[in-house]
């Protein structure tokens, strides 16, 4: 008669001990997975709420037509000369925030507009947290300059520094100008 060897009597032990670890890790992954899904859906409405919020400001705007638009939304001066002062108080705005001015062009004014707009086109580099505060200061800029478009790219991880979130961004920004001054 043969005996059962020991290590046969660890085999039945371990195998329910790493299927319960199994479990554990797989209750863990849920659980941290329905936390993620609860982070995007508070991100979502915020989301959805601020477009609720734009559309009524764009609507409000349409509505209003260019010949009732508050007079510091709008730049005065020629064309040249609006280019020039957006483009002095944007770089200023920038250099304050400390991001790396990468680009800077003139670029087109927005579109479809009944009022006459300049465009600059600018790339910065740096803090996510700079970027942000970037945006909250060109939005209380008076005379006023809008965002038609911003593209983001977060840096490859060897360009990171200093434990912060580092990004390269584009922006085409806009200022209305006084109609008939070229």
């Amino acid at each position: 008669m043969t005996q059962p060897r020991p290590w046969s009597r660890l085999i039945l032990p371990a195998l329910l001990g790493a299927l319960l670890m199994g479990c554990l890790l797989s209750l863990a992954a849920i659980a941290n997975k329905s936390r993620t899904i609860g982070g995007f859906e508070v991100a979502l409405a915020q989301s959805q709420a601020l477009t609720v919020t734009l559309t009524d400001r764009l609507q409000d705007l349409n509505q209003k037509g260019a010949a009732r638009l508050d007079p510091s939304l709008i730049w005065p001066g020629s064309e040249s000369e609006v280019q020039r002062d957006l483009q002095r108080q944007v770089l200023e705005v920038i250099s304050a925030r400390g991001l790396a001015l990468s680009r800077y062009q003139d670029g087109r004014g927005k579109p479809g507009l009944s009022q006459p707009s300049v465009g600059l086109l600018v790339e910065v580099e740096g803090d996510l947290a700079d970027l942000v505060a970037l945006l909250a200061d060109l939005e209380g800029l008076r005379p006023a300059v809008g965002v038609s478009a911003l593209e983001l790219r977060v840096l490859s991880e060897w360009e990171q520094r200093n434990g912060g979130t580092r990004v390269r961004a584009r922006l085409d920004l806009w200022g209305l100008r006084e109609a008939g001054d070229d």
